[in-house]
Parts: structure tokens; C-alpha cells; sequence
């Protein structure tokens, strides 16, 4: 889910591995969303000594301070609350704090439409974490939750009331969460599956829950135990989507997409293993978010398409294909999504390298990894490293080729069929890449009496390989359902947005006389850009190029075959030097500023159509004839 950084900065909370004993919480709030209150009561138990720095939001005032029963002032020093606890030893701290946040756009926040209460609403020792049991309240039609178990709750005219434990496993401290919210919940076994929905999205809960069990089940086999006592699926007045420990946080406009529970809920249900249960060592790299879309987004598409996944990882190779090599990075190097160049390789690349070990080393020994992977960083961080003792344990092989080859260095190998000859039922071929890299390659071979599947091992520059198989030899296919995160080749590739918007050099375009639509048209490129829009005249540009305007200023610039007449279009084409155009077009400003706010969810398209508000059509132009495919004739060349 696209997530919005300024709230992504303040929700974070890292803690280094070596932390001090968690902080434990005895928290009291009361919650008054209409008037956008909220007062607090925590009384917090740490270890420690002398002058520490706590976390606060600066929203937050503080009405009350004492350790071990003394009065004491809050200090601040560089912009954080720090107290004095004195001698070592335990320290019981009891602090009184109150807020109004009015203000939406930013975290924390507190209105009748939905708040949200970052990690740092609770004063907290900054190199601990934590343990809590909260208890709160809130007016009659709001509710609130946050992460742990729900021990009990009650909905009365006297409003509501609910008390989380979370003492088990400690943890960065808790997210709050409120809204006018209808709760539905589903029992899976121990596991309580809800959802918190604005009223109009009451309807959609039961598939919700329904499917959020299905993930959740099968992810259970495949890695282990769910990792929390439940699992909710929350509604919010903002269009973001995240993932907590035990929850996920979706935008209400977000959550009424009918394709959101097939690809965002199987990613969010997922993270509570990878990023939640086991956290992330940042500093060797984020393996979480590939692993994740390597386990929901590939197994979803797969069995939407029934093609093992072959759709997905094409798309994946195709956004790699746009990437400019400015913009590459190794796995160990990608922490976050900040751009879209950043999500082809944090979240494609780093799915496909874990396809590629499971191809490796078969689906069982994979599966039993991951398992013992789990069972041992439970609840701890964990880094690439930890990851390869992991798959090196179960499988007894030495992975150091194979890790160091793809995740401490950037880039991917250009494959190239040289040479291919059949005589009778063998089959000589030569292969070169560049650079080397340990490729398992899958090779099929058409004969007479259907194809064969097999597969080569190149670790060098080049080598020929000659195959013998169950008949006479009519064709050859190197990597036909992609299964090798590589560079493709020019006849694979068909023309995507990204070709044009990840590209540095793309120039916009500006063909309207009229300067409304100028207007429009460089705030929709700026968009789908990601930075300010290079301008150019019509004549004379030799990079990607952005033409944006109406139907009739386009008309005269048109190459291809646009798509069928709409209310706005959008589609790219390659012209015979390789150079792309993005033409985006609109039978007036209206459609054409609706197109401005969805064409950066469909950057991995060749075209797209929208009537009447909505996307009509979408896809990815017929890719032509492969050079990595070979036909025979009967000499056998």
C-alpha cells in the first residue's frame, strides 16, 4: 500500500537489539473525539538511572510529573522530554498529559471522523521497549483500539470501554487508533479476526473477515503460529494504508476498492510475520517487503491468472527494464520505499531473488527454511545475514555465492542466446551473460511429441550446453516463463509507463494553446514524475517524451494506435530507435485532471482507458517473438 511518508516518519519507533529491560505501561485515556481531547495517565515501571531521555509527541502538554512518588519537572533538551530517575535501580514513574488535535493532516490526530495516535502519544525511555496494559474510554458511537490482546470490552449509552494487554512479547510502544467504528469479528480458533469500518463499509466486513481467515490459515502452514492474538483490519479517514503488529490501517476510500482484499489484505496479513513479529535489521537491508511480495503479491497473481506467477515476475523484470542505472541499489543497501524506484527493487527484485532460491533449492527445503527461520528471529530483528544461516542450515549448502551475487550488489546479468543447433533428438546451444552471475536456468525443448522442461546451470561469462531429450528436437525456449531475474532483452520487453516516467531525461510536452490545460498538464507530470518536469518544444526531442493535452491538440502528434475513443486515454509507444512516448489525452480539462489522480497506479501499462470517472481498460502491449527462443528446421538450424 502507498503510504504517506510525513505520517510514516512520526509512526516509527526503532529499537537497537541490545535494548535496556522494556518499560512497562499502566496506562488510563480517556478519549473525547468530538472534541479532538484526549487525556492520559500512564504510570511507567523502568530500570535504569540519572538524567533519561523519554519520547513525547509535542502535542501533548504535561499536567502532572513525579518518580517514586516525588514531584518532579520534565526537563527538555534538544526538543526531547528527558527525567531524572536518580539512583539505579527500578523507578516507577507516574505522568499525567493531555492534547487537542484537531489538525488531520498530521499524527497525531483526534477527530469524530477517526484519530490516530502514533507510538509516541505515551512518554517512553527512547532505547527501550515496551510492555502495556491499557485501559480507555470514548463517547457512545466511537471506538478504539491498539495493539495486543483485547481482555474485555463493553458498548453502552455510557460509551465504550475496552482493556488490551501486551506483556508477552515486548515490543515498540502502541498505536491508538479511534472511529465512529462497527465492529464485526470472525473466531479463528484462538485468533480474533475484526474489522473496525466507517458505517458504510459495514457491508463489505464479512468478505473481509472471511478472506483475512484464508490468509491467515495459509500463511500459518507455510511459516508458522499467526504471531499476535488477533487481527484487525481498520478504517481511516486518510488515504493511507500500513501495517501494525496485529493490524492493518487502510484509507475507507481505500478499503471499498473490490480488488484491495485479493492484493493489499495477503500483504498486510503477511507483514505480521515479516517486519512485525520479525523485525528488520535496517542497516544490512530490508528483506521484509520482498519477502512479503514474494509470499502475497507472486502466490496471489498466480492463482488469479494460473500461470505459477509468470505474469507477476514479467512485470517485475519490466519495471527493473525502466529503471535507470542511477537509480539501481543493492538489496542490502534498500531500507524503505521512498520513490517508485525504490519499490522495483526492495519489493520486485527482492521477490524474485527469493523465487529464485526457492527454484534453487527446491519448495520443500525453501518451505522448511523460512520455517526455521521464523521459529529462531521470532520476535527479534533479523537481518540478510541471519536469513542465509537460516537456508543454509536446513539445506546443508553453501548459499555465499548466491547471497553475495544478489543482495550486496546492485544491477542483473543480459542473458543471450549465441547458438543453437538440433540434430535429432540433442540439442547444442551456447549462452553468455554479462556480468556472471550462478544462474539456474530453465530451458524448454519443443519436440515431436510435446515439450520437455529442463534446465542448465551457468555460472560463467558463457558456456554451451547440449541436451538430450525424449524426441526429435523442434524448438528451443531459454527462460520462457521467467523464472530469472535478468535484464530482457529489447524483443521482450513491451513499452510500460515507467519507460517514460522512471526515465531521467524525459522531456513534457506541452501542445494546447490553452493554459488551463498547461496547467494541468504539468502538475499530472509532476505527479507521475516524481520531480519537477523538464519542458521541450514539440520538435527536436531525443529522449522519452510526456505529451499531455486535449484529444484535438494531440491528434497531430499521434504514433501507434491509441486506444478506443474514451473520456480520457493514456498509452505509450516505442518508436524504431527505442525511444519511448507516454501520449495522455482527454476530451476536456475535467477528464483530464480525473486522470491525473489515478494514472500512478498503472505505471506498469502500456494503456489505459477512463470513462466517466472510472478506468475502463487497462494492459500490457503483445510482446513479441523472443531471441532467447530458437525454431528448427529439418537440417536442424
Amino acid at each position: 500500500m502507498k503510504t504517506i511518508c510525513a505520517l510514516i516518519l512520526s509512526l516509527c519507533f526503532a529499537v537497537p537489539a541490545w535494548a535496556a529491560p522494556a518499560a512497562h505501561h499502566e496506562v488510563q485515556v480517556r478519549l473525547d473525539p468530538a472534541m479532538s481531547t484526549v487525556v492520559v495517565k500512564d504510570q511507567i515501571s523502568v530500570h535504569g538511572q540519572g538524567p533519561t531521555p523519554f519520547t513525547l509527541s509535542s502535542a501533548f502538554s504535561i499536567t502532572s510529573l513525579s518518580v517514586d512518588g516525588q514531584a518532579v519537572s520534565p526537563l527538555h533538551k534538544q526538543g526531547r522530554l528527558v527525567i531524572d530517575l536518580g539512583s539505579i535501580g527500578p523507578h516507577e514513574i507516574s505522568i499525567a498529559t493531555k492534547a487537542t488535535l484537531s489538525q488531520k493532516t498530521q499524527v497525531p490526530f483526534l477527530t469524530a471522523e477517526g484519530g490516530y495516535l502514533g507510538s509516541n502519544w505515551l512518554a517512553h525511555p527512547g532505547d527501550r521497549l515496551a510492555t502495556w496494559t491499557l485501559n480507555g474510554q470514548s463517547p457512545k458511537g466511537q471506538k478504539w483500539l491498539t495493539e495486543g490482546r483485547l481482555v474485555s470490552e463493553s458498548d453502552t449509552d455510557m460509551g465504550y470501554r475496552a482493556r488490551y494487554n501486551s506483556t508477552e512479547h515486548p515490543s515498540a510502544p502502541p498505536t491508538l487508533i479511534t472511529g465512529p467504528f462497527e465492529i464485526s469479528e470472525r473466531l479463528d480458533g484462538d485468533i480474533r479476526v475484526r474489522t473496525y469500518f466507517h458505517p458504510e463499509l459495514a457491508p463489505l466486513a464479512q468478505g473481509y473477515l472471511d478472506d483475512t481467515v484464508g490468509y491467515i490459515q495459509q500463511a500459518s502452514a507455510t511459516i508458522g503460529p499467526f504471531p499476535y492474538p488477533g487481527f484487525s483490519i481498520v478504517s481511516g479517514p486518510l488515504p493511507v494504508g500500513f501495517g501494525l503488529p496485529g493490524m492493518t490501517y487502510m484509507g475507507r476510500r481505500v478499503l471499498a476498492l473490490p480488488f484491495i482484499r485479493s492484493t493489499s489484505l495477503p500483504h498486510e496479513v503477511l507483514h505480521n510475520w515479516w517486519g512485525n513479529a520479525v523485525e528488520v535489521d535496517y542497516a544490512s537491508g530490508n528483506w521484509a517487503e520482498g519477502l512479503t511480495t514474494f509470499q502475497a503479491d507472486l502466490v496471489q497473481s498466480a492463482r488469479q491468472n494460473g500461470d505459477g506467477g509468470r505474469a507477476k515476475r514479467l512485470e517485475w523484470l519490466r519495471n527493473y527494464a525502466a529503471l535507470p542505472a542511477t537509480s539501481d541499489q543493492a538489496l542490502s543497501d534498500f531500507t524503505s520505499r521512498t520513490h517508485d524506484a525504490s519499490q522495483i527493487v526492495g519489493y520486485g527484485k527482492t521477490a524474485f531473488v527469493f523465487h529464485m532460491l526457492k527454484k534453487h533449492l527446491g519448495a520443500d527445503i525453501f518451505t522448511r527454511s523460512l520455517q526455521h527461520f521464523y521459529r529462531t528471529n521470532a520476535y527479534k530483528t533479523a537481518s540478510w545475514s541471519d536469513l542465509k544461516a537460516a537456508f543454509e542450515t536446513v539445506s546443508g549448502a553453501d548459499l555465499s555465492a548466491f547471497f553475495n551475487a544478489w543482495v550486496t550488489q546492485p544491477g542483473a546479468p543480459d542473458l543471450k542466446l549465441i547458438d543453437a543447433k538440433a540434430d535429432g533428438s540433442k540439442v547444442t546451444f551456447s549462452l553468455s551473460q554479462s556480468p556472471a552471475y550462478p544462474l539456474d536456468i530453465p530451458v524448454r525443448v519443443r519436440t515431436q511429441s510435446g515439450d520437455q522442461e529442463l534446465s542448465v546451470r551457468l555460472n560463467a561469462p558463457s558456456q554451451t550446453f547440449t541436451l538430450t531429450a525424449k524426441d526429435t528436437v523442434l524448438g528451443l525456449s531459454i527462460d520462457p516463463n521467467f523464472d530469472v531475474f535478468r535484464r530482457l532483452t529489447l524483443g521482450e520487453m513491451p513499452p510500460i509507463f515507467r519507460d517514460v516516467t522512471l526515465a531521467p531525461d524525459t522531456q513534457l510536452v506541452l501542445v494546447s494553446q490553452n493554459p488551463e490545460v498547461n496547467t494541468l498538464a504539468r502538475q499530472l507530470a509532476e505527479h507521475l514524475l516524481q520531480r519537477p518536469a523538464q519542458l521541450q518544444a514539440a520538435a527536436g526531442t531525443a529522449g522519452p517524451r510526456l505529451i499531455i493535452g486535449l484529444d484535438s491538440d494531440i491528434v497531430p502528434y499521434l504514433q501507434g494506435t491509441p486506444p478506443p475513443d474514451a473520456d480520457g486515454r493514456a498509452y505509450v509507444v516505442r518508436d524504431a530507435l527505442g525511444r519511448a512516448t507516454l501520449f495522455i489525452m482527454a476530451t476536456d480539462t475535467h477528464s483530464l485532471a480525473g486522470l491525473g489522480k489515478v494514472l500512478a497506479h498503472y505505471k506498469r501499462r502500456s494503456f489505459v482507458t477512463f470513462w466517466a470517472g472510472k478506468i475502463t481498460d487497462k494492459g500490457v502491449s503483445p510482446v513479441p517473438a523472443s531471441p532467447l527462443a530458437r525454431t528448427f528446421n529439418a537440417n536442424g538450424s
